[in-house]
């Protein structure tokens, strides 16, 4: 059922151009390219259809509330089978020739999509009279569609119109039209042309024809509920105007982003190159620093040097004092020692004498230092 419920005429209508099962749904093909050879085989068919489409969306209707929703489907075949039976019976006593034309196609209504789809979608979900206005719109447009198809084929391939004769005897009719390929050619032809008559009709909002645009169905008016009529609003813009207005936004959408993205790595780098200029810094504060510290060190050492001088100089008062008492203690005992005991004796006096030696070049050494570091650092 629509949204919003259209006046009934439209609900006629509809099924003969905007929702043609043919041309526009393109439901029910396979009898379309089989007994389309002629007009009248077209025609009967296409009345049959109706009279099926009619009768059970009227039951449908009616039950629609009483049939369980699980089993709904093939509740609706049976309907429409019952149906079927009827208008097969009905040719088979008055319309022999058409019932013998059409075969086997007349009971395969009862599995035609076109029927099964109104009933689902439709009859189902609406009230009787809808539904018998719907089942009718539907088959008329069915009905059209196959006369339509069966008239082109006949002209073509024999030359004639519902049996009457339109070219004289001279006319050499292309007999493909009327063979399964003919079928194929005339069913593409005309969809091909009813396409290109729904393309060609006028936007009234506009006033311009809707030929170049690939999204004409967008345009179809609009359902006022209010009023329960179709009316145009005249303030939609074409889908030529929204799409292109759509591809603006987008681009200017991406632009956005691509700017804002620049920034951000603007933004981004600007940090890097803060921290490689900290480090830079950093690097040129450890150097002054390693640059300055032999000065402190020289000014640090200075103090060790003062104190290695003053224990030397003890050491040395000592080491003076030390070899007067040595030097005297060996000839007082050398006199009652054995010569063993004055040998080692002497060698211990050589001993110390060598080391005292070696401490005052030590300390000559570290003075020689602490001058020359003193110089620098007057200099500095």
């Amino acid at each position: 059922m629509a949204k919003t419920k259209a006046n009934p005429m439209s609900v006629l209508t509809n099924g003969l151009w905007n929702e043609n099962p043919i041309f526009r749904l393109v439901l029910g093909t396979c009898p379309t390219l089989a007994v389309t050879t002629s007009a009248t085989n077209g025609l009967g068919m296409g009345l049959a259809s109706t009279c099926v489409l009619i009768g059970s969306n009227i039951v449908i209707s009616l039950l629609r509330k009483v049939i369980p929703n699980k089993v709904r489907i093939p509740a609706y075949i049976t309907i429409i089978a019952g149906f079927v039976t009827i208008i097969q019976l009905l040719l088979k006593a008055y319309i022999p020739s058409l019932d013998k034309a059409l075969g086997i196609y007349i009971p395969l209504i009862v599995v035609n999509c076109i029927i099964l789809a109104r009933a689902e979608a439709f009859a189902a979900k609406n009230t009787v009279g809808r539904s018998a206005l719907d089942g009718l719109g539907m088959g008329l447009g069915f009905a059209f569609a196959l006369t339509l198809i069966g008239a082109t084929r006949e002209l073509i391939g024999a030359g004639s119109i519902f049996g009457q004769m339109l070219f004289s005897e001279n006319f050499q009719p292309a007999l493909i039209m009327i063979l399964p390929p003919g079928g194929f050619l005339s069913f593409g032809l005309l969809i091909a042309l009813m396409n290109k008559l729904n393309l060609l009709k006028v936007d009234i909002s506009h006033g311009t024809p809707c030929g170049s645009c690939e999204s004409t169905d967008a345009c179809a008016p609009e359902t006022d509920s209010s009023t329960t009529s179709p009316t145009i609003n005249k303030t939609v813009k074409r889908p030529s105007d929204a799409a292109r207005e759509a591809a603006l936004n987008a681009a200017k959408l991406l632009k956005a982003k691509q700017t804002s993205a620049e920034k951000t790595g603007t933004e981004t780098n600007a940090p890097a190159k803060a921290g490689a200029e900290t480090n830079t810094a950093v690097k040129s504060g450890v150097k002054a620093n390693t640059s300055a510290k032999p000065a402190v060190d020289t000014k640090a050492t200075a103090k060790p040097t003062v104190k290695t001088n003053a224990t030397v100089q003890t050491r040395q008062s000592n080491v003076s004092v030390k070899p007067t008492v040595n030097t005297n203690m060996p000839s007082q005992t050398c006199q009652s020692a054995t010569p063993a005991e004055a040998l080692e004796a002497n060698t211990a006096n050589e001993a110390k004498q060598n080391s005292t030696a070696s401490e005052s070049n030590l300390v000559h050494t570290a003075e020689a230092k602490q001058s020359t570091n003193e110089k620098g650092a007057d200099s500095k």
